[in-house]
């Protein structure tokens, strides 16, 4: 069926989700991570399979041309010599490391184009680390001159051949198998939503599988097409259908839909999909994302935005990396521990530590641990302030802090100055309830506050520090930390995570913390 004869949205009709409101979400409801263990399983065997034939094409290329390079230096015999299988066996090393680094692995939605660029430039990046190995090793050894150097340059010129043209049969050998690439969905039924499927049925060399249309069949869709094998469901299914259908990838091709409509799509694909492609009218799309770069959907200009919390890799590095500076910075910060611990014990009656119980990923409630800071009856002396000065009420309800809170201690106060009142939370993120980026933790009570944010609140860990923290906390109302806890969930990144940990070491010793 051609898409002129597709046949109208309108044979069936569901209340948009669009229409309805966000419906309210308890603890219980999130009880569970939105990943479950099984869906990070079939995300990495799925690009296991997906850059395997490209592996093994990539290989035979590199075989091929160091095969060429010994043949022009009459010297085919020595190929299979111990030193030029340990520089091929290094060569297929530095290949697999760099290629992996250029996105080549498992390399899903490159054009033609956009993959001869990356695989021209990773080549040549592997040839230059691998040259200077073999002359460092050299001098080391006392020797000005040898063969691998030579080789390797004269194998740089085949492989930029031989490696773009071996990918793209390997491509066209594997594009209809099964198997091969990752399920994409296609947001939006009117005719954009049906090209664009056609499109990535015709480009399945790209490794974008397309499983079906998402949309909302209402009267309010009469002039949209979609044939009905296309169809998977409303919008308000889509977590449910991406999973059971094993789709990671999405495309939004809803631009004559209003803003607002992309944005809602947008932010609920976030919660399960793991890469987005919104082709445009890119004028038309929803502000404040981090759309990283321009995208090639089959033949057609987008932008991209990966959700990175959504991939099992990226966590684990994320979780190591947590792992790895907790152990340095507590073993270095012990001694103040102890010193912090005697003050607040010398100079007011209660306990050292204060622990309070927050909402952490998933839902689930946790106990954070704080050097106390206020006095013991603290909760008190709150209600008796608020009771009694407006103004401090109406800040309370607009910030949720007091910027002169009398409950206060003397110590509690330089400990919040210089941020130091956190440091136990070390022990949060060793024992995994936290992490040392992330949005603050809050209470049960502020969930209500969050609204339709909250899932992007609960997908992630809570942090020490975070975007909030070195946004000037104190002057920034309740609603911009949400809107900034929600930007950081959605837009995440081991890079955003060096730089708010920079940007906090900038904060502290500026003293910018919480008075």
């Amino acid at each position: 069926m051609s898409i002129v004869e597709a046949k109208p949205l309108h044979t069936r009709s569901r209340r948009s989700s669009h229409a309805s409101g966000s419906p309210g979400i308890s603890i219980a409801a999130l009880s569970a991570p939105e990943r479950s263990l099984r869906c990070d399983m079939r995300y990495m065997f799925a690009t296991v399979l997906t850059s395997a034939p490209l592996l093994i094409a990539d290989f035979a290329s590199l075989a091929l041309a160091l095969w060429a390079a010994h043949s022009l230096q009459a010297d085919v015999m020595s190929i299979a010599s111990p030193v030029d299988l340990a520089l091929g066996g290094a060569a297929a090393a530095a290949m697999f490391a760099i290629y992996l680094a250029f996105g080549l692995y498992p390399g899903v939605g490159l054009s033609a184009v956009a993959e001869v660029r990356q695989t021209w430039l990773a080549t040549t990046s592997m040839i230059a680390v691998l040259v200077a190995a073999a002359l460092g090793f050299d001098a080391e050894q006392g020797s000005l001159t040898s063969n691998e150097e030579l080789t390797l340059l004269i194998a740089w010129p085949v492989l930029l051949a031989a490696v773009p043209i071996g990918r793209r049969l390997m491509r066209r050998l594997v594009a209809r198998q099964p198997w091969w690439g990752y399920g994409v969905i296609v947001f939006g039924g009117g005719r954009e939503g049906a090209s664009i499927y056609h499109r990535l049925m015709l480009h399945r060399e790209q490794g974008l599988r397309p499983l079906g249309v998402i949309d909302d069949l209402s009267e309010h869709w009469r002039d949209s097409f979609v044939e009905p094998a296309w169809y998977l469901g409303p919008f308000e299914s889509t977590e449910s259908i991406a999973k059971r259908r094993g789709a990671f990838w999405g495309v939004v091709a809803m631009s004559t839909r209003p803003a607002e409509d992309i944005r809602r799509c947008v932010d609920r694909c976030a919660r399960t999909i793991h890469h987005m492609v919104v082709l445009p009218d890119s004028t038309r799309l929803p502000h404040g994302r981090a759309w990283e770069s321009a995208h090639d959907c089959a033949g057609v200009s987008g932008l991209r935005l990966d959700d990175w919390f959504l991939a099992p890799v990226p966590r684990i590095v994320k979780r190591s990396i947590d792992l790895a500076i907790t152990l340095l910075v507590g073993a270095a910060v012990l001694p103040l521990l102890l010193l912090i611990a005697v003050a607040i014990k010398c100079t007011s009656r209660g306990p050292v530590l204060y622990s309070q119980m927050r909402v952490g990923r998933g839902g689930k409630p946790f106990k954070i641990w704080k050097f106390r800071s206020m006095v013991v009856d603290a909760d008190e002396r709150l209600a008796q302030c608020l009771r009694r000065d407006p103004r401090l009420r109406e800040e309370w309800n607009t910030k949720q802090k007091l910027t002169y809170d009398p409950r206060i201690t003397l110590v509690g106060r330089l400990l919040r100055k210089t941020s130091l009142d956190e440091l136990p939370q070390l022990w949060n993120v060793l024992v995994g309830n936290m992490s040392l980026v992330g949005p603050r933790p809050i209470l049960e009570c502020q969930m209500g506050e969050y609204a339709e944010y909250l899932p992007f609140y609960t997908r992630v860990r809570p942090g020490i520090t975070g975007i909030w923290q070195i946004s000037g906390r104190n002057k920034t109302t309740f609603a911009e930390r949400i809107r900034l806890d929600a930007e950081y969930a959605r837009v995440w990144s081991p890079w955003l995570d060096l730089y708010i940990l920079v940007r906090t070491l900038s904060v502290v010793l500026r003293c910018e913390g919480a008075c």
